[in-house]
């Protein structure tokens, strides 16, 4: 087909080139078959190229129907010219063509570079105005051309143009504006690449060298006009045949359409204003009040999408339900402080037991809750500071830092919903008095707001809150902290920063909005977790990395892969512990039991501790699967040093949610009596907390577990809500004081009388008590002083798995044997011997 139209085309230029043969039939004959099979072979490939693209098939459809247009005018053209009497009218079918041409080819060219919607999605209106402004300007740049004498003052029509130069005036403005536009889209579009784009300029400008030479002869077209159209015609055929680049179409904006529509404008007003100050025809102002009205009325149509475009961006930042900013709105802002470097903080903060009001109240209770939330905190923020919702019932504050920011660490800072245990040591205290009196404007905004309660259906609801901090300051946006190697044996408190720190070799992502927001939500779900009121972004805890979802997978993984491992430590009773023996060889007491404790065996990264992935199964809801499989590991174990003749009572610590779940005593039912082991030697640890998250849901649990035989221990006791009535209404067998307790015990008097009076009332209940923490021979000697019975620590041996542990106790049991028999012999004092429990 293209090599068809290239005969064509060379026949066009063959027999304008042999000017004697012009006037004969035969040259009629061949130029009519040359120009059919162009506009043929163009036509045919136009259209190919408008089925096969589905991204620009509305673009080539519309150029595919300008062809045929422009090709009729060609035949009409050429069939005038041997009509006899017709010579005259040969401009009628050309102009008729280009004027019903051009609104197809102008939609072509704007499509082809944005995409649209609205009233006028093509910029037509601006096309058409551009278009009569240009045949005002033509038309009086001929008059002004004409001799003086032809002018005359009120002049309607312009007499100076034949009728064929006003038909090619409109061509020539028409193609003229076409050849414009095309401009206009590479240079403000990513098309300026594009060698189609360039091709369709050429074929507009081939199109209207002939138009043009016409306009300045008198109206005469020139005779290679044709040649030269079938030229402009077969770089149309290439750019069809050219492969599809995919260009990303701009939206049609309003503000460059306004632009191009007041340039209209300005050229119409200079039109009407050279008519009113000339002798210029009345017609030529007469097109250039058109086409001001045009692009007026483009001008109102932009401004009408204009403001609609700012109520849907302004809608597109506010929350629908509270009136707030919204996610994109506070990302947005958190870009827009970052750019300036200035300092703020972000505080991330959700409501507490928010679905209790949803299920007790009804969801249109909820939604006036937020919308409370937002009225009571939104004046009590600084001015400069930023409230948004981020969805649900999690808001965020963005503030400027005008005091010195939170500590990095867990930081409980009392409220009145929020009173410190009586269990909280004095360092924990000071810690909470300090934060309280280092808290931010915004954070002392969201105290006050949430000190009173709200009314709600009738009612007062207390609501709490939890918040997450993190801070940006300049220097944290170029030099981010560093997080530590991952999996270093995480410190007491230690959170996920270890587990989820960032791996050798890799760089910490650079501090961003969407990192920020990460990072308050780690640092808010800690805070929920932990029950305190607000956790500051600990880079050196939290990690906040990519790698974070990489080793959920992975743990989740582990749980069912036989990756986790069960590490015993042992408990002993107090009261002959020897003061000279070396570490791990005491001969303190006899062995009252062990605390099953869980390790991570990871393929690559070696045996991890629990404080590097147990807050990530926390967050990510694994707790229960790993409960329940140290459980059945530890039972097993169990089974096995039963089968020895060895009898040891095992503690495991049940997660909040294992002990919420009614199915668990049959579960252990079933487990104790596969492995044929006495409930009595499983001892159920739980912590106050999580007795405390549903009271009655924990004591049915609790009471079926007491029925079944198997001991209940409260872990950690002090640290959370201690409560007396809980004490005496839940049927456990222990308690187990913090390590909090055991370290201060030797220095703080306050501790030492917490220490004792708990022992006391502990024995008057008939419960024993488990000191943690027992690192050093003073502790325990002050332990055993005060009646405690049992202590666990690094003093008598780290948890061991259970062939160490194997080893570890018959060692200490070859060592109490001969220490035994060498106070009966007289060998040794009983000071040395100490005296056994």
């Amino acid at each position: 087909m293209l090599a068809a139209q290239l005969t064509a085309v060379l026949g066009l230029v063959l027999t304008w080139w042999g000017q004697q043969a012009r006037d004969s039939l035969a040259w009629w004959v061949v130029q009519v078959a040359c120009a059919l099979t162009v506009l043929a072979a163009t036509g045919w490939v136009v259209t190919w190229r408008a089925r096969r693209s589905v991204a620009e098939r509305r673009v080539w459809t519309l150029l595919s129907i300008s062809c045929a247009i422009y090709g009729a005018g060609v035949l009409g053209t050429v069939l005038f010219s041997v009509v006899p009497g017709a010579a005259g009218l040969l401009e009628v079918p050309a102009a008729i063509s280009a004027v019903l041409t051009f609104p197809l080819a102008y939609r072509a060219v704007v499509r082809w570079s944005r995409h649209g919607a609205g009233v006028d999605p093509d910029d037509l209106l601006n096309g058409i105005s551009s278009a009569l402004v240009a045949a005002a300007a033509i038309a009086a740049a001929l008059v002004y051309s004409a001799p003086q004498s032809t002018r005359a003052p009120g002049q309607l029509w312009a007499s100076q143009l034949s009728w064929r130069q006003q038909l090619l005036d409109v061509e020539v403005a028409a193609v003229l504006v076409l050849v414009m536009a095309a401009l206009t889209s590479a240079s403000v579009s990513r098309l300026h690449r594009d060698a189609r784009l360039w091709l369709l300029i050429l074929t507009y400008a081939l199109i209207n060298i002939g138009a043009v030479g016409a306009l300045l002869h008198g109206g005469v077209r020139p005779s290679w006009s044709l040649p030269i159209a079938a030229l402009g015609l077969l770089a149309l055929t290439a750019a069809a045949l050219l492969p599809v680049r995919f260009v990303p179409t701009d939206a049609s904006d309003p503000v460059k359409s306004t632009v191009g529509a007041f340039g209209v404008v300005a050229a119409g007003v200079a039109v009407i204003v050279a008519v009113l100050i000339s002798d210029l025809p009345a017609v030529i102002g007469l097109c250039g009040a058109l086409a001001v009205m045009g692009s007026s009325v483009r001008l109102l149509i932009n401004l009408t999408e204009l403001v609609q475009l700012a109520t849907s961006r302004r809608q597109a930042l506010t929350d629908e339900l509270t009136g707030i900013a919204n996610r994109r709105a506070l990302l947005q802002e958190l870009n827009t402080r970052l750019q300036r470097g200035a300092a703020f903080e972000l505080l991330v903060f959700d409501l507490d037991h928010f679905k209790e009001v949803n299920d007790g109240l009804g969801h249109g209770a909820g939604d006036e809750l937020l919308r409370m939330v937002t009225q009571r905190v939104q004046p009590k923020l600084p001015a400069s500071a930023l409230l948004g919702r981020l969805g649900g019932d999690e808001f965020a504050v963005i503030a400027p830092v005008i005091a010195p920011v939170l500590a990095p660490v867990i930081a409980p800072v009392p409220a009145p919903a929020r009173a410190v245990s009586a269990g909280t040591s004095s360092a924990q205290a000071r810690t909470a008095e300090h934060a309280a009196e280092r808290a931010s404007g915004a954070l002392r905004a969201l105290q006050a707001a949430f000190s009173e309660p709200f009314r709600l259906g009738g009612m007062s609801v207390h609501v709490d809150l939890s918040i997450g901090s993190t801070t940006c300051t300049p220097s944290s946006t170029t030099e981010p902290p560093k997080p530590p190697k991952p999996f270093e044996r995480a410190s007491a408190g230690a959170g996920a920063g270890a587990a989820a720190g960032t791996g050798p070799g890799d760089e910490e992502p650079p501090v961003d909005a969407a990192a920020l927001l990460r990072q308050a939500d780690t640092a808010m779900y800690e805070a929920k977790r932990n029950g305190l009121l607000v956790v500051a972004y600990d880079p050196l805890r939290h990690g906040d990395t990519r790698h974070l979802l990489s080793l959920v997978g992975e743990l989740r993984h582990a749980v069912g892969a036989g990756q986790l491992r069960v590490h015993y430590q042992p408990q002993l009773h107090t009261g002959s512990h020897q003061p000279g023996d070396q570490p791990g060889e005491h001969l303190g007491g006899q062995l009252a039991g062990v605390e099953a404790l869980v390790r991570w065996q990871h393929p690559n990264l070696g045996l991890l501790a629990p404080g590097q992935f147990l807050p990530l199964a926390e967050s990510h809801g694994l707790m229960d699967a790993i409960t329940r499989e140290v459980l059945r590991q530890a039972v097993a174990q169990q089974a096995a040093w039963r089968a020895t003749g060895r009898d040891v009572r095992v503690s495991v610590n049940l997660s909040a949610g294992t002990l919420l779940d009614a199915s668990l005593p049959r579960s252990i039912e079933a487990l104790l009596v596969r492995h044929a082991v006495p409930a009595t030697l499983l001892v159920l640890e739980v912590t106050e907390s999580a007795l405390l998250r549903e009271p009655d849901r924990s004591l049915t649990v609790v009471q079926a577990l007491r029925a079944l035989g198997v001991q209940v221990s409260i872990d950690d006791f002090g640290t959370g809500y201690s409560s007396l009535t809980q004490l005496r209404q839940l049927p456990v067998d222990e308690l187990k004081l913090d390590r909090a307790f055991t370290v201060d015990l030797l220095t703080d008097p306050r501790a030492a009388a917490i220490v004792a009076n708990t022992i006391a009332l502990a024995h008057a209940l008939d419960l024993r008590v488990i000191a943690e923490g027992v690192e050093d021979e003073a502790t325990l000697a002050a332990l055993t002083r005060l009646g405690c019975d049992e202590t666990q620590g690094y003093l008598h041996a780290e948890a061991l798995p259970a062939p160490a542990f194997d080893d570890w106790l018959a060692r200490r049991e070859a060592l109490l044997r001969t220490s035994s028999l060498a106070a009966r012999i007289g060998l040794v004092g009983t000071g040395a011997a100490g005296n056994p429990r």
